[in-house]
């Protein structure tokens, strides 16, 4: 009997280690390096697991800095409680929706079910999408922002608004929204001084007037949320298509005339010569080089303005003579013959020794020997517009030669 008796004692005891040490094992968890768990107790918050070296939670789950020496487990194993495998106390697992940004500019939708897991003290990218935000033209943009996010806090994260990516995101865009209507598209994507990402966040830094505490957005998210938002950059923003489609023909239809204009033989040697010949004639003397570099402005504009015309741009390139009055729109056939006018002119305002008009010429001692010259180019225009005739004239004749040939 006593030998039986020691046997199942043996066999009992046996059972109640291996059911012990079984039971104590149970009572630990894991967590990644850089990641945090929330245990709660009858689904309540009890505590936060943190494993981030250098660096503890605090009874509010507060992150701080860690003291210079403490006791802890080794690498991510973590205590729970004696109540968790009895499951009084429970890890809180939750399904986490956010945009995760990616290295090519590019972004990932996530909705990860049971996580029990959340990154803490480990900065992360995110991506802020918005679509339809229109700029002071009413131009709608779409684009995609990157938000650069640490939690600081888990349990506020988790426990004191109900979804904490959407929390972000319903701060932020607002304030872009607001900025993008207070600014042109092009004015965004080309002027220096205006940044959308750096203005936005320093935006968020003011005082909220709605907030009664006078805290900035920034320290709501930060106090309130437990999310520190580090850095906020642009990835694109974006006309829709067909504006770009537009602006895609303009540019094309721009390098079309440079390239029209620059070759050999092209149209813009040909239609300054043609202008430079014209002004020559009528000032009676050669042209200074600023004189003739704006003649080639004046050029190139015309045949900008044509090309773009034929190919369906968005360039309207308007040019205006010496007292402001518009020339008529079309192509370089209908305005070439006035652009000379507009370019004398325009030179003629700009130079004191040729732009003294009326009285104030009869008054100068040179008053005789100027209306004496415009005399000489009235005589010449008369001339030159006889000879035009006689060559359309011409041109008549041989017209009708070649038809009476053919039948």
């Amino acid at each position: 009997m006593l030998s039986s008796f020691s046997l199942f004692t043996w066999i009992a005891l046996w059972v109640a280690v291996v059911f012990t040490v079984l039971y104590i094992v149970c009572c630990f968890t894991t967590a990644k390096e850089g990641t945090s768990k929330q245990v709660v107790r009858w689904e309540g918050y009890h505590k936060t697991l943190l494993t981030k070296k250098g660096y503890e939670v605090t009874a509010d789950g507060e992150l701080c800095v860690a003291p210079w020496f403490r006791l802890r487990l080794p690498g991510g194993l973590h205590w729970v409680s004696l109540l968790y495998p009895l499951g009084i106390d429970q890890i809180y697992t939750r399904t986490m929706k956010f945009v995760k940004a990616l290295p090519d500019g590019g972004y990932e939708d996530h909705a990860d079910e049971k996580t029990a897991f959340m990154l803490t003290g480990t900065q992360y990218q995110y991506a802020l999408r918005f679509a339809s935000a229109e700029d002071v033209n009413r131009l709608p943009l779409s684009g995609q922002m990157t938000a650069t996010v640490m939690i600081v806090n888990p349990r506020k994260a988790l426990f004191l608004v109900s979804d904490w990516f959407d929390a972000l995101v319903s701060r932020v865009l607002p304030r872009v929204r607001q900025y993008i209507t207070e600014h042109a598209y092009e004015d965004i994507i080309s002027d220096e001084k205006v940044q959308l990402d750096a203005d936005v966040l320093r935006a968020l830094g003011l005082p909220y007037e709605a907030d009664p505490r006078g805290w900035s957005i920034l320290q709501i998210l930060y106090y309130d949320y437990g999310i520190w938002l580090m850095a906020l950059e642009t990835v694109n923003i974006d006309p829709p298509p067909e504006y770009r489609e537009a602006t895609l023909k303009n540019w094309q239809a721009e390098q079309d005339a440079k390239a029209e204009a620059t070759g050999s033989g092209g149209a813009l040697t040909k239609l300054v010569d043609q202008q430079l010949r014209v002004m020559k004639e009528r000032r009676g003397r050669d042209l200074i080089l600023a004189e003739t570099e704006k003649v080639e402005a004046y050029c190139m504009n015309l045949l900008l303005r044509d090309q773009a015309a034929k190919s369906g741009g968005l360039r309207d390139v308007r040019l205006a003579n010496a007292d402001g009055s518009s020339l008529e729109q079309g192509p370089i056939s209908g305005i070439a013959g006035g652009i000379a006018g507009g370019i004398a002119g325009g030179i003629a305002g700009n130079n004191p020794r040729v732009s003294r008009r009326g009285d104030e010429e009869d008054d100068d001692e040179g008053a005789p020997r100027r209306r004496k010259r415009r005399q000489t180019q009235k005589v010449r225009s008369k001339a030159q517009k006889d000879a035009d005739e006689e060559d359309d004239d011409d041109e008549e004749e041989e017209e009708k030669e070649r038809k009476e040939k053919k039948k």
